[in-house]
């Protein structure tokens, strides 16, 4: 499609459809205004997406999703099928939601969060799709929630309470978890010290906010291995599983 349309037959197209309701073609004409898909790519329409396509199907160029025609949740664009450029994301009031930075299917800058009301709920630094800096969440009223900050994909993790006190101190090497893993209730009590070393080995045990036992298994080299036990609010095993 691309620009090979006519403007005015796409126009008079649009608006015969949009009468007699046939909401898919004014979805396409809302977004694609005339001609937005670059050369060489077909405008296609699959309900709640509709984005550009080569012939051999690999999306290029933008696309969005809708909560209806005229409401969208999802903004971006595509580079001979990966993500690249600005990526916005919106309630469906409107409000924006997200908005994250991506380089050839790689996130790169800051990614943004907003809770409804308009207030920060998150931001995160990338580099290359790897942490690098800060990653922050925060609670509805601005107080920190977590935090991690990394440096060449290593760095400390800090959860908190929603009155302030620490919940959840420890250390990630990249993917791997590793050191000292503390639990805290909310009123500074320690509830639980895992000691995995440099390697990222041992026994573990984490707790929810509530200060409720939640996981129990073992780390090696970083990673969950053998049989990791949830447990439910009443503290007895929920689901058994063997990460083998």
């Amino acid at each position: 499609m691309g620009g090979d349309k006519d403007p005015e037959r796409a126009k008079e197209l649009y608006e015969i459809s949009c009468a007699g309701g046939e909401t898919n073609a004014c979805m396409k004409f809302d977004f694609f205004e005339l001609g937005e898909c670059p050369e060489d790519t077909q405008a296609t329409v699959a309900l709640p997406t509709y984005s550009c396509r080569r012939e051999n199907g690999v999306q290029h160029g933008p696309v969005r999703t809708v909560y209806q025609p005229g409401r969208v949740q999802t903004q971006g664009q595509y580079e001979e099928g990966k993500k690249d450029g600005v990526w916005s994301y919106y309630y469906p009031d409107g409000a924006k939601q997200a908005t994250e930075t991506y380089e050839m299917g790689a996130r790169e800058g800051t990614v943004q969060a907003w809770y409804q009301d308009g207030s920060l709920q998150g931001e995160t630094t990338y580099v290359n799709d790897q942490i690098e800096g800060y990653a922050r969440v925060f609670y509805p009223d601005g107080k920190k929630q977590t935090e991690e900050i990394r440096k060449q994909g290593k760095g400390p993790f800090t959860q908190w309470h929603n009155n302030g006190q620490i919940a959840i101190s420890g250390q990630f090497d990249g993917p791997r978890t590793i050191g000292d893993w503390t639990y805290y209730s909310k009123s500074g009590e320690v509830l639980k010290k895992n000691d995995l070393g440099s390697r990222g080995s041992g026994a573990y045990e984490s707790y929810d906010l509530e200060g409720n036992k939640s996981e129990s298994g073992r780390y090696r080299n970083g990673l969950r291995q053998g049989l990791w036990t949830v447990f439910g609010p009443n503290g007895k095993p929920l689901i058994v599983v063997n990460l083998n």
